[in-house]
């Protein structure tokens, strides 16, 4: 009879041990939740395309989105421009949303106050055509006339991006305008005076800018200017080197300077310079 009780109490202990053994890694742990927007679909996820934003057809808590919004996206740099030499910059353009279709841009060069600087161009595509999905690299020129300032302006880079169907895009960026204008020695200028590159040319600048000499030459030279109250001979500009001729603010207006090269200069009758420069 006592065995008949052990065998019993036995038979109904065992069952009970085997379920809390198998019992653990239940339903009762930790697990993980799903991070929406890093373009992996997890649980309690319809989707997840690698961002928050909504309108793209996964909205920011990654549930599908019954329909996306058309739309385009636009981005530039910065940009620093000097006088007279043209800048070239980049818009990237990109339609989101299941866009196509025709893209309006239009763009302009402003000072700190809004104001459009005088005789400034950015030259840039009227049109550009998307696709859906597609990103589209448009070339931007600026251009800054070298009468347009004696100071440094901080200014912005403004390019409007509009289309038929969707929100314009308005991109503002900065813009520093420098009062410099580089006159360049190109490669193989050598001793003739014709062969400069601005040879003849007759530049306005206003007091306070300043004239940089770059040599890009396989030969020295030695600038000699003359009037406007330039340096008469700042030094000679040795090869790949730069050095300033600043136009000095006493310098009354309408002044006369020319600039040439010292060392290919023949009896300095003006044959041998290169450009006239009035000050303003």
């Amino acid at each position: 009879m006592r065995s008949f009780l052990l065998a019993s109490i036995a038979a109904l202990t065992i069952p009970a041990c085997t379920q809390d053994i198998t019992g653990v890694g239940g339903p009762g742990d930790d697990q993980q939740g799903a991070v929406c927007g890093n373009g992996t679909v997890e649980t309690g996820e319809a989707c997840d395309d690698g961002n928050t934003t909504a309108g793209d057809g996964c909205s920011a808590t990654c549930t599908t989105e019954t329909s996306a919004t058309p739309r385009i996206a636009g981005s530039v740099n910065p940009v620093t421009v000097e006088l007279y030499n043209p800048l070239s910059t980049n818009l990237s353009l990109t339609s989101e949303g299941g866009f196509a279709g025709t893209v309006t841009l239009a763009a302009q060069l402003v000072d700190g106050a809004g104001a459009a600087i005088t005789g400034a161009t950015v030259t840039i595509a009227s049109t550009v055509d998307l696709t859906d999905g597609q990103t589209q690299s448009v070339p931007v020129t600026i251009m800054v006339p070298t009468e347009a300032t004696g100071t440094e302006i901080t200014g912005m880079l403004k390019i409007d991006a509009t289309t038929a169907t969707t929100d314009p895009v308005n991109l503002a960026v900065a813009a520093d305008i420098k009062p410099f204008l580089t006159i360049e020695y190109t490669a193989g200028t050598g001793a003739t005076a014709a062969n400069h590159t601005d040879h003849g040319m007759n530049f306005t600048v206003l007091r306070g800018a300043t004239i940089k000499i770059k040599n890009s030459d396989t030969m020295a030279h030695r600038t000699h200017a003359a009037g406007a109250n330039f340096v008469h001979e700042p030094g000679l500009g040795p090869v790949g080197g730069t050095y300033e001729l600043p136009v000095l603010q006493a310098t009354a207006p309408g002044s006369v300077g020319t600039i040439g090269c010292h060392d290919h200069s023949t009896v300095n009758t003006g044959t041998d310079e290169y450009m006239n420069i009035t000050v303003m």
